[in-house]
């Protein structure tokens, strides 16, 4: 048994060692793993501004742009072999400042999404808690599913920025952990 959402957020500080040790899997085949840690903005109240909107899609732009970079490179590095082949990057994520800082699931997955599309992500697989996240991954489905289709060529990402303000997304209430 996985004990790994016993241990989220403040629980980990508290946590035994054996429930530690209980929550991780053991992959026996090597595998070139990079984590990305972002700090999400915190606290916000409202709709979302133009400048937080910005700051998330660049830091998950840039992130994800490093770690197809990396993975490639350190692929290269260790087996010796230059190529134009490119290894496929998957983006396993979250709520993204949706639990302690109180963010909008909403708007978190669509910056997500979009910073992917951006850095050429091949997938990005979303993790949650529970199962509750259907309604959020409608909007931004809906949301994304306009956006793209909307028959433009190309957005700048001002236009982006610009059209996910005008959704008037808003903060939540931090849940504590």
């Amino acid at each position: 048994m996985n004990n790994f959402f016993s241990i989220i957020g403040n629980s980990f500080s508290s946590s035994s060692k054996s429930t530690v040790l209980k929550s991780y899997k053991y992959f026996p085949q090597p595998q070139t793993i990079n984590i990305i840690a972002i700090e999400a903005p915190k606290y916000g109240q409202g709709t979302y501004t133009r400048q937080q909107i910005n700051y998330i899609l660049q830091a998950c732009y840039t992130a994800y742009s490093a770690a197809k970079t990396l993975a490639n490179v350190t692929y290269r590095l260790k087996y010796g072999r230059i190529s134009n082949t490119q290894l496929k990057t998957h983006i396993h994520t979250g709520w993204f400042g949706c639990g302690a800082y109180g963010g909008n699931r909403s708007i978190m997955i669509i910056l997500q999404i979009v910073a992917a599309k951006m850095a050429g992500i091949d997938e990005v697989i979303f993790h949650t808690v529970t199962d509750s996240c259907q309604q959020e991954k409608r909007v931004a489905n809906v949301w994304l599913k306009n956006m793209f289709d909307s028959g433009q060529d190309q957005l700048s990402i001002n236009e982006v920025i610009e059209k996910i303000a005008m959704e008037n997304f808003q903060w939540g209430q931090s849940n504590g952990t």
